[in-house]
Formats: C-alpha cells, sequence, structure tokens
C-alpha cells in the first residue's frame, strides 16, 4: 500500500520549566505563538522524509534529564529504521525490537552513574508500509486510529494502545475499578518504560492495522494531552467534519492551554491510499539485471526508484553514443525508466504485463500514459526533464529519461527550513522559464509544486518532471480531450482545478497559482494553505511574516494566488514582474549594509569593551554599591508614541436613519461616557512585534513599518504582557468604546466624519478600493483629527470587548459581554469594502487564530 498522508505536529511546554517530549520526523521551521505564561508551538506540512514513520517520545528522571532520554530514543530508532525499514516493503516485529534494543543501549551510554533517578521515556511508534501500520508502544503515551463519520456510521475510535501503569495493571487484574484509576494520585507510574538501566530489558507492546481508508486519522501524543482530553473528547475534535486539519490541531491546543504537564502530539491523516494490491511488491517489479531492449538502447535495471498507481520507476544502465573530437564515442550512462503498470488491474507474467480485468480501463490509461511520454519527448527546455525516448515492450509502454540523483527541491527547502529571498526568487526565475516555454507551447503542467522540481546540486539547476496531469490544448483553445483536468495537490492547486471538468479556456491561471505557493513553500517551508481556505479567510501570510520577506514577495504570491480566477495574475510574466529584483537595494542592499554595519559595531563593542573592563578590574575596590541599573530595553526598539485622549461623552454606534449603510449590530444609538486614556498613534508594526517577541532589531527592515497582521488573540495577550514587563508601562487593548471614541476624534470632535478622519476613504484608509490588495507602511495616509493614523483601513484591531449585542441607555466606559465566542475587532483593513471602513461598523473575530488582516493598536 502506498499512504499519501497529511501530518501535523503541535508541543506545548506547559507549566514546566523544561521540555521532555520529543517527536520524529523533525518537522521544519515551526510557528511559534504564544499563550499565558510559556510558548506553544504548532508545526505544519508534510514529513520531509518519505519513510512514513512517526515517534513520539515523553523523557523522564532526575536533573532534568528526561529530554536527554527522549531525545536519545527518538534519534537512536529514527536513524536505524530510516536504514533499515523500506517504504514499499514490509515491516517485521523484529525491526521494532532491534530498534528498541539500539536506543536501550544508546540510553545506557548517555547515563550518568552519580544520578539516582535514572532517566528513561516512554515511547509510541508509528510506521505505515506495504501491508497496512504496525503500532509498538512502551509506556502511557499512546496512539490512536479514528475514522470518521461515514453515510450510515458515526465517527469513532477503531484502536487505542493501553497504557502500562500500575492503575492500568491494577484495573487489567480486576483489582480497582477504570474510575478509581482515574482519580488516583498513582496514574502516572509508569510499570513499564525505556530506561538506562533495570532488571529486565524493555519491551514493545506491538499491533498491527490493516483496515485503513482514506479519511483516516492516527494520532501519537504523550499523556500531557490527556490531562484535559478524554478519547470521545479527542474523537469529536479529531474528525470534525466543519473544520479542516489545521483548525482541528489549533482546536487540540486550546482545550490544553492550561495543562500542567509538557504535551506533545503528532496528527496524521490518510489522504489517499495508492497501489492497493495482493500480491507481494516482489512480484511487481522487474529484477535488477532484467534486461530491455528498444530500437535504439539496451536497458540493464540496476533497481526500484519509485512505485506509484499507474507506474514503476528504475534505475537503469544504457549505453549512449556521443560526438566528440575524436567522433562518435559510446559510453554507459543511468537513466530512469518508467513502465506503465496498473497495479490493480494488471499482472505480470513472467517480464510481461496482462490485464486481469477491466482491459477498457487499462486501455484508456495506457493512451493516457502514451500520451504524457509524447509530450516529455517533445520539449526541450534546460529546466525541464529530458526524454531520451518511448518505446513498447513486455506488453506495456516504456519512457526513459535523464536521472537526476540529488533529490528533489522539496527536500532542499525543508533540509535548510526554507530559503534567503534572493535564492529563492533565482529557483522562481528557473520554474517560471519552464511554464513560459510549456505555455507559449500551449501546455498545462498542473501539478507544478517542490516535489516534482528536481535538482542538480553542483549546478543549482531546476528541473520540472511528473506530467502526468499535464494538458495539451489546441490553436483555437480547446483541450485535446473532455477528460478532467485533475485536481491537483493541495495548497499548490486553485479551486477552479478541482472542478475543472469540461474545462474549454487555456488557461495559465492555474499554473500561475501553484507558481506562487510554490515561492510561498520555498520562503518558508510551509505547504500554504489549501484553495478553500484562502477563498474563505484569505491567504495565510505570518510564514511570510516571521521569515522577514519583502512586501513586495508577499503582494506577488497573494496575487498569483488569487482564490477568484478572474482577479488571478494571468501569466507567469506578470508574477515575475511583480518580484523583487534582486538588484533592488531599498529590498537587498539594505540587509547587507545593516549585517555589515552591525559586525563593525560587534568589532568594535569588543574592543571598547575589552578596555573598560581592563580599566573596571583594576579600580574595582573604587566601585559603589549604588550603581544605577541597566534599562530593561536598548536603543528606541520598544518606544511607542502616544496619543492623550481626553475623556468625554459621545453617541455610540449607528442606525439606518443617520447612515444607510448601517448593520443591524451598530444599533441602538446609545450615550456613553469615557474616561481619558492614551492611544497609540500608529497600528502595532512588524518591528515592535519582534523587538517584544522575538527580541529581534528590525528597525532597517523592509517590513519594519508596516502593521504586524495575522496574529491570534492568546499571542496579542503575551505580547502586550512582555511589552509590559520589559517597559514598566500598563498596556492593553482599547474597549470598543474607547475604539470607536478615538476614532471619532475624541469629545466630540468628528462625530459627523464616515471613516476615521474624513468623508473620502481614499484619504484617510487603504482598503480594498485603493489599497492594491495588499499592507502599507503605517501613517502614509491623512491622521484624525487627534492625529493618530490608520483607524479606518490597512488592518483590522482588536478590542478587548468580547462581541455581542448593544444594549440602550447610558454607559459610563462600558466594557462588552462579560463572556462569549468571538472578540470584537474595528476599523476594517485593505482588504475591505469602504463600507466596513466606517467608525461605526462591528465585526467578530474568532479565538482561535488571527485573520491574515487583523492586527493590534495599544492603549495605555
Amino acid at each position: 500500500m502506498n499512504y499519501i498522508l497529511n501530518a501535523y505536529a503541535i508541543q506545548d511546554i506547559g507549566l514546566r520549566t523544561n521540555q521532555e517530549d520529543c517527536f520524529f520526523p523533525a518537522f521544519i521551521d515551526p510557528c511559534h505563538y504564544d499563550a499565558t505564561e510559556r510558548e506553544w508551538s504548532f508545526y505544519d506540512g508534510t514529513p520531509h522524509t518519505d519513510d512514513r514513520l512517526f515517534i513520539v517520545c515523553d523523557g523522564m528522571g532526575g536533573h532534568d534529564r528526561g529530554e536527554i532520554a527522549s531525545q536519545t530514543v527518538t534519534q537512536v530508532m529514527s536513524s536505524y529504521l530510516l536504514k533499515s525499514a523500506s517504504i514499499e516493503g514490509s515491516f517485521p516485529d523484529e525491526m521494532v525490537g532491534k530498534a528498541v534494543e539500539k536506543a536501550r543501549q544508546a540510553l545506557v551510554e548517555q547515563d550518568d552513574p552519580e544520578e539516582v533517578m535514572k532517566m528513561g521515556t516512554t515511547m509510541a511508534l508509528l510506521k505505515f508500509h506495504a501491508e497496512g501500520a504496525t503500532v509498538a508502544h512502551i509506556g502511557d503515551s499512546r496512539v490512536y486510529h479514528f475514522r470518521p463519520a461515514q453515510k450510515s456510521e458515526a465517527a469513532r475510535m477503531l484502536f487505542r494502545t493501553e497504557d502500562h501503569t500500575m492503575v492500568n495493571d491494577l484495573v487489567h487484574s480486576g483489582r480497582i475499578t477504570h474510575a478509581q484509576a482515574m482519580r488516583s494520585k498513582d496514574r502516572h507510574i509508569l510499570s513499564r518504560a525505556m530506561m538506562s538501566h533495570q532488571g529486565i530489558k524493555p519491551k514493545a507492546d506491538i499491533h498491527h492495522i490493516t483496515d485503513i481508508k482514506p479519511g483516516d486519522v492516527f494520532f501519537l501524543c504523550t499523556d500531557g494531552i490527556l490531562e484535559t482530553l478524554d478519547d470521545e473528547r479527542l474523537c469529536s475534535l479529531l474528525t470534525d467534519p466543519n473544520y479542516g486539519d489545521v483548525q482541528r490541531i489549533q482546536m487540540i491546543l486550546h482545550e490544553c492551554l492550561d495543562n500542567r504537564d509538557n504535551h506533545t502530539a503528532l496528527f496524521i491523516r490518510v489522504q489517499d491510499i495508492l497501489n492497493t494490491t495482493d500480491r507481494r511488491t516482489s512480484d511487481a517489479s522487474l529484477a535488477p539485471g532484467t534486461v530491455l531492449r528498444s530500437e535504439n538502447y539496451t536497458y540493464h535495471i540496476e533497481r526500484v526508484l519509485g512505485s506509484g498507481a499507474f507506474g514503476i520507476t528504475y534505475l537503469v544502465n544504457t549505453n549512449v553514443a556521443m560526438q566528440g573530437q575524436l567522433g562518435t564515442i559510446h559510453t554507459g550512462v543511468k537513466v530512469a525508466l518508467k513502465e506503465f503498470f496498473m497495479h490493480k488491474e494488471m499482472k505480470r507474467q513472467g517480464v510481461d504485463l496482462i490485464p486481469v480485468s477491466d482491459e477498457e480501463s487499462v486501455k484508456r490509461y495506457a493512451d493516457k500514459f502514451r500520451r504524457e511520454a509524447s509530450k516529455l519527448a517533445m520539449l526541450s527546455h534546460p529546466n525541464i526533464v529530458k526524454v531520451l525516448e518511448v518505446f513498447e515492450a513486455n506488453n506495456t509502454i516504456y519512457y526513459s529519461m535523464e536521472y537526476l540523483p540529488d533529490g528533489t527541491l522539496n527536500d532542499y527547502v525543508n533540509k535548510r527550513g526554507g530559503l534567503p529571498e534572493k535564492e529563492a526568487i533565482a529557483c522562481i526565475r528557473q520554474i517560471a522559464s519552464a511554464l513560459l516555454y510549456l505555455h507559449t507551447n500551449k501546455l498545462l503542467h498542473l501539478d507544478i509544486k517542490p516535489a516534482n522540481i528536481m535538482r542538480i546540486e553542483s549546478t543549482n539547476t531546476l528541473k520540472i518532471i511528473d506530467f502526468g496531469l499535464a494538458k495539451r490544448y489546441e490553436k483555437n483553445g480547446d483541450p485535446e480531450s473532455n477528460s478532467s483536468l485533475g485536481s491537483g495537490t493541495t495548497g499548490y492547486a486553485p479551486l477552479e482545478q478541482a472542478d475543472a471538468y469540461g474545462e474549454h479556456e487555456f488557461s495559465p491561471e492555474m499554473d500561475v497559482y501553484a507558481l506562487g505557493a510554490t515561492y510561498y513553500k520555498l520562503l518558508t517551508a510551509h505547504v500554504p494553505n489549501n484553495a478553500i481556505d484562502v477563498l474563505n479567510k484569505g491567504l495565510y501570510t505570518l510564514p511570510l511574516v516571521k521569515k522577514d520577506v519583502s512586501q513586495k514577495s508577499i503582494d506577488a504570491i497573494k496575487a498569483a494566488m488569487e482564490p477568484t480566477k478572474a482577479k488571478r495574475l494571468k501569466t507567469v510574466d506578470a508574477f515575475l514582474d511583480m518580484l523583487p529584483r534582486v538588484d533592488d537595494e531599498t529590498i537587498f542592499k539594505e540587509t547587507e549594509t545593516r549585517d555589515f554595519r552591525l559586525w563593525m559595531v560587534i568589532v568594535i563593542g569588543v574592543a571598547v569593551i575589552s578596555t573598560i573592563f581592563g580599566i573596571l578590574f583594576f579600580n574595582d575596590h573604587e566601585r559603589k554599591e549604588t550603581e544605577t541599573p541597566v534599562a530593561a530595553t536598548s536603543g528606541n526598539r520598544l518606544d511607542i508614541e502616544m496619543v492623550e485622549v481626553k475623556g468625554g461623552t459621545f453617541v455610540m454606534g449607528c442606525d439606518t436613519k443617520t447612515d444607510p449603510e448601517a448593520e443591524e449590530d451598530e444599533s441602538p444609538r446609545h450615550v456613553v461616557e469615557v474616561s481619558s486614556f492614551k492611544m497609540s498613534r500608529h497600528e502595532v508594526t512588524q518591528a515592535l512585534w519582534k523587538a517584544v517577541m522575538e527580541d529581534a532589531d528590525m528597525t532597517g527592515s523592509k517590513n519594519a513599518r508596516y502593521p504586524i497582521a495575522n496574529v491570534s488573540w492568546d499571542e496579542v495577550q503575551t505580547f502586550i504582557k512582555r511589552l509590559n514587563e520589559r517597559t514598566g508601562h500598563h498596556y492593553r487593548l482599547p474597549t470598543e468604546a474607547e475604539w470607536e471614541y478615538a476614532a471619532r476624534g475624541g469629545n466630540g470632535k468628528e462625530t459627523g466624519h464616515k471613516y476615521s478622519g474624513g468623508d473620502d476613504i481614499e484619504k484617510v484608509g487603504w482598503c480594498g478600493q485603493n489599497s492594491g490588495n495588499h499592507l502599507h507602511p503605517v501613517g502614509t495616509l491623512l491622521p484624525n483629527a487627534l492625529g493618530i493614523y490608520d483607524m479606518s483601513g490597512n488592518v483590522w484591531e482588536y478590542c478587548s470587548d468580547w462581541y455581542g449585542e448593544y444594549k440602550a441607555g447610558k454607559q459610563v466606559n462600558p466594557t462588552g459581554e462579560k463572556e462569549g465566542n468571538y472578540h470584537v475587532i474595528r476599523g476594517g483593513s485593505w482588504a475591505s469594502e469602504p463600507h466596513t471602513c466606517r467608525v461605526s461598523y462591528r465585526q467578530d473575530e474568532s479565538i482561535l487564530s488571527g485573520g491574515v488582516d487583523v492586527g493590534v493598536r495599544l492603549v495605555e
């Protein structure tokens, strides 16, 4: 079985001081979010390895040795199994036993003989392979298997490992009940674990799962998750059809927000199952040493490179003729050979392949395979894999092509954790060159993504592969056949591609969308959110912001990944025109100059400090104990310009009598008295956010003056808490009443204006009408009467109130509802219609995740 998986990981330190959990695979470039007094992390994207192996460990031991144990076991077991276990072959129990023993030996080597409490860890493992999935575990970290609701069945848990704990053993022996075990103070005492020294060598419980269907969810977790969530709740959250994978994981994190223990989990959803066959894999492929002959070449099979539902790719040796100064020279080369083989519908007799069921289906797909090969054979471009020839043998079809052994661009990006912007642009220009060539020849690729792009390391050359979905169009614009275009890959395919049956218009926009998504992945090592989420919520840009990607690149990606086809960039050239030029001094030169300046400052600083240290060393006895303490902040990175807003009374809200655009939730109009406060002149910028959250100096960054956006409610609370700790101030979010009072100009100065600062939105606020569909630096349009900028447009701004209905009658310093599901956001954004930027317009925002155009303004 060949499993296509969507995998995600979460990890939270809880209320502990150190993280003792560890997991494999190490997902690249985590996005860090903060909650209460500690950090939690959410990692997204598929594993960067093809082994389909997942491990979770929860360490334990004296003097913070638990993390050493969990890391050791995770690393040793994954390293051994990567070398020993094949992807498509079987996975014997003996291999698990050997991996456990090697990990135990490594723990012994790591052990500190002075420690009384010996370090140890739990272990939970999940491995997908040709015969299904294998689960192995030791301790109380768990593996679950859930199945979402079917037509006639509710969502249910199919499998769960049994904990190796003292109370669980008592339950099985009938000495206590399950309810008593849940309440027992001894419920976390393990009866079996992986430890450095114990009388009995640890042995894993091993289970085999063969009933696996597309849509099934596997969940590996440490026991910290189980402080809050029981089996029923886990099943409900992880199979909820109303949410996507990322949202389900975010809900898990929020449910566990106040947990005491470290908690880590891996979420794996089976997206699809290919190559399902009752035959052994060894029977499916041609044996090493097999010889195939075409009219032009003789191929000697060396080994299998990969296998899918419709074919097997081999590494083969052949001889080719090369012209040189000495004439024609015949030399041996390695090439890749792709064989058409429908595993479900064909079988091999000797070396020949014959249909076993639906011959018409085989013929139809064979024709499609032949067309793919023919398309490739006709293409000649330095950034497209070169096909040597197409031929028929063994009652099937083959084509040979250049062998590219250095791996995919996806592997390279994941290993690097994302590429610098200049390098990513260079990659995109190579890919774009190939796409322009294809489009000129009326051909769409329809599956552009880093995994379908090979990289030649010695020359940094990229080559597009896998033309299985490619489609040629005739001169009149009609497709060559009336078949579907194919749905493409989630995250890279636009909405219309999944529903493209009968598409009769040559549409480079589909490849443009994938090219923009590929650029996103190159910069962040993250797969973009799927097209439906982009349509409903907008593109998730926080990973780009965190990587300090230029606004030009962010704008280009947004324009390429516009969910509505009619609004999307029409051509690859249009996308390239939006990208920054690598010689643009305003974007790239400043970074290099800043780095050089920083280096010089460090060198000079070290010399000065050394001199001062020498002076102070010899005069230490003359120093007094009353020295002034060093400030908590450096420079002016945390300086916030605040505007005094004197208290007063105003009429809050709006109705259709005073403005025809008023919404129902803006009424009733009511009198509100507000006390004096201070409000930040500008929305919180990316420079201020990074200075607080990451202690990073962005004052010279290309994005420093842009407002921070795409931040969740919890992130904002942590930002404010850290800011106050470092500055000694008492910053907070405005109440909804304070926000509207200030937006109107305070003390009745602008009560008649529609927007904050005037009635012409294009003069006072960046919205969908004038923004060009992107953010703008703060303070670039006119302020309101108080001198406060961007209260209409640019980004929505959080208020402290829960969203709820207005109450009639006069109120003094109202704070909104006492509880709710959504917080209020105000002011509209760069993506909003002008009427949503009005001073009285109200909007609610989920507490789980901030929108791509939601930011922050502070009051004190």
